[in-house]
Parts: C-alpha cells; sequence; structure tokens
C-alpha cells in the first residue's frame, strides 16, 4: 500500500521540491526551468513555476515522465517500504495493546 501510495503521489513531491529550490535560491540564483513564468519570488526575474500543474507540465515536457518525474523513484523505495512497514507494526501493536487494556 505504501508503495503504490508513493508512487502515485512522487511527481507531486518532485514539483513541491523544485518550487521549494527555487524559492529557497534567493534573487539572481538558482537553476530556473526554461518556459516558466517570470518574475516572482526569489527568482531575481527569471523564469520560475508558478504552480504544481504548471511544474507538472514543465517536468513532462523537458524531460518526461521518467527522468523528469519519476526521477529518483526507486531509491525513494528503499526509505518507504521500510517506514511503511514499522508504522504498520506500530499500528497494530497499539491496537493490541489498547485491546487489552480495555478487556481488563
Amino acid at each position: 500500500a505504501g508503495m503504490i501510495a508513493q508512487t502515485v503521489t512522487y511527481p507531486l513531491d518532485v514539483v513541491r521540491r523544485r518550487m521549494q529550490v527555487q524559492d529557497m535560491a534567493g534573487p539572481g540564483g538558482g537553476q530556473p526551468i526554461s518556459g516558466a513564468g517570470r518574475g516572482g519570488p526569489g527568482s531575481g526575474g527569471g523564469l520560475f513555476i508558478r504552480n504544481t500543474w504548471q511544474g507538472l507540465r514543465l517536468i513532462y515536457a523537458q524531460m518526461g515522465v521518467r527522468r523528469g518525474l519519476y526521477a529518483g523513484l526507486s531509491l525513494n523505495y528503499l526509505k518507504v517500504v521500510p517506514a511503511t512497514a514499522i508504522g504498520f507494526a506500530v499500528y497494530d501493536t497499539a491496537k493490541e495493546f489498547l485491546d487489552h487494556k480495555t478487556s481488563i
């Protein structure tokens, strides 16, 4: 379940990270994406992603699905699978513990 959810939402995470990096770059800094809107926060008059849908379109158009929207997904699975397993284990343990406490 965790892998499926991560696979579906990963492109949105890629766009979010791109938008954060462009905002942190400050005036004149960062690596703008060509074709994005001009001006805006932290762009110093350069190009930047204005919203999620525009970011998805730009990344898809410039780098495609595999190299752009899903770049790094396999490495992310190494993080997500154990985290999801731990989450399920803690949930089951807590549920068992609380069920045991309420039956006494």
